[in-house]
């Protein structure tokens, strides 16, 4: 696809670019194909122990919910409006698409794509980014999640909160987002550049994908108003598997 040119106003920019970076994913990695999925499993060791042959009846298995496959392709199509808008807070007027390859140029710098990746927001155009806006960011990792590519992310996800978590009021989440995963929920008050928001981001493998999620709202800073969104992230996880 090329070039995308993301021009955002004020040091706007910055943060968003920055943490939409850390949630989605860079270009670096030290993940080659070689080595075990992090979805890989080994066998249970209760395996060895003898069965009560006094039962006649079988052994009932727990059930667990099925991890959905996700595609290492793209997939904006295939997220439906209704799990936009839930994201959003109302309709998408705006969608950017990128795939590994691809370039993307901020005012900070510029990025090397690694992975398919949507973007949706409220607003016309990216520049517009206002007070009452919001976006909504999903991204599939173009390469198979290795042990290594995932232990690299995870890294990456808790440095980030490590590092600049407090400045942006972000604290750790738990969430059911594949297995393992890392999320963080933030409620940024704003400053004299940037708006008060308050935004939800989660990291998950599904099987051997790797998948990122992340929804922002502006407005007064309560984390209440992205609360209980990371059921939008599987529903839009469902939606492409």
């Amino acid at each position: 696809m090329g070039v995308v040119v993301v021009r955002l106003s004020r040091t706007h920019a910055a943060l968003i670019g920055l943490v939409l970076a850390a949630t989605l994913g860079g270009c670096g990695g030290s993940g080659d194909d070689a080595g075990a999925t992090a979805a890989e499993t080994t066998e249970d060791a209760s395996s060895d122990e003898p069965s009560d042959a006094s039962s006649d009846e079988p052994a009932e298995e727990a059930s667990e919910p099925a991890v959905p496959s996700v595609p290492r392709a793209p997939f904006c199509d295939a997220v439906t409006d209704d799990v936009v808008s839930s994201a959003l807070g109302g309709p998408s007027r705006w969608l950017d698409a990128v795939e590994p390859g691809d370039v993307i140029e901020y005012p900070t710098g510029k990025e090397k794509i690694d992975s398919y990746r949507c973007k949706w927001q409220t607003n016309k155009e990216s520049q517009d980014y206002g007070a009452d806006d919001a976006t909504f960011a999903m991204a599939v990792l173009g390469k198979r999640a290795t042990q290594a590519v995932v232990d690299e992310r995870l890294d990456q996800s808790k440095d980030f909160l490590k590092q600049v978590g407090k400045q942006l009021g972000c604290e750790e989440l738990e969430v059911a987002f594949g297995d393992p995963s890392h999320a963080r929920v933030c409620t940024f008050e704003g400053d004299r550049y940037n708006d008060p928001s308050s935004s939800i981001s989660t990291l998950g493998v599904f099987e051997d994908s790797l998948v990122t999620c992340y929804v922002q709202r502006n407005g007064p800073g309560e984390a209440a108003q992205v609360e209980g969104l990371d059921e939008v992230c599987l529903d839009a996880v469902a939606a492409i598997g």
